[in-house]
């Protein structure tokens, strides 16, 4: 996983590759704003920030739960490494009830399951091995071992891995990007620039979405209506980077 400097300087990299810079001398890895570039000796700041779904009603962040999801899922899959198995693959699917209408709390994940399903989810692996060429597929509504929170679990057995392997998915229903929410990232922003343009000339707000990343994709293209409003920002340019779809889309000053 990068760290967070080296996630900055990657979506620096790409956004210098989709819209070339001409004539830097200099660039700079430095906080608020994260890249000084110095261009005929003039300082350009770029700040960076990530766009992360805004979390639904119920005041679950889908971050977080992506998050421990792959901890689960990470976890388990040491505890099968040091287990005498058959080359097996297992897909867990967790319970994203919060896309639905209903008490979604109840599914809710917390690092308490982080340290508890592990163990639970290798132990019903362990007695439940396939025959060769052969799945299991145990699911909640019939076992009472699995947890309100795992949907199902998944194992199969037909000589793809050479040794066991657990995975599970990120998805769900990709939102459009709303103007009211964009608006607030970028005051959110703008109300520091002051303070970023102490070491700069001029300073951009580049702002980071991913296709590829369940918790942090929209639909942009089906947010065009979004993406082409003004929006009130003293930054010199406001961009938004897809670095899934490597897109760029500029935002226009209000």
């Amino acid at each position: 996983m990068l760290t967070q400097k080296e996630f900055e300087q990657k979506t620096l990299n790409l956004f210098r590759d989709l819209l070339p810079l001409k004539d830097i001398s200099k660039v700079t890895s430095d906080e608020a704003p994260d890249f000084l570039v110095t261009i005929n000796n003039n300082v350009l700041g770029i700040e960076i920030t990530e766009l992360y779904q805004p979390p639904p009603d119920d005041g679950i962040y889908i971050q977080q739960q992506e998050i421990l999801k792959s901890r689960i899922v990470i976890f388990s899959q040491k505890i099968l490494d040091n287990e005498d198995l058959p080359a097996i693959e297992i897909y867990v699917s967790f319970n994203d009830s919060h896309w639905l209408n209903i008490d979604t709390k109840r599914f809710k994940l917390t690092g308490k399951h982080v340290k508890e399903f592990p163990k639970l989810i290798t132990n019903l692996i362990k007695e439940n091995i396939p025959e060769e060429g052969d799945a299991i597929n145990l699911y909640a509504v019939d076992n009472d071992e699995l947890p309100i929170q795992i949907n199902s679990l998944k194992i199969s057995r037909h000589g793809f891995y050479s040794k066991p392997c657990i995975n599970t998915s990120k998805g769900g229903i990709v939102p459009s990007l709303s103007s009211e929410y964009l608006q607030s990232i970028i005051t959110g922003k703008n109300n520091k620039l002051a303070n970023y343009l102490e070491k700069c000339d001029d300073c951009w707000l580049l702002i980071s979405t991913d296709d590829f990343k369940y918790e942090k994709s929209f639909d942009l293209h089906a947010s065009m209506e979004t993406l082409e409003q003004s929006y009130e920002f003293d930054f010199g340019r406001v961009l938004i980077l897809d670095e899934g779809l490597r897109e760029i889309f500029e935002l226009s000053k209000g």
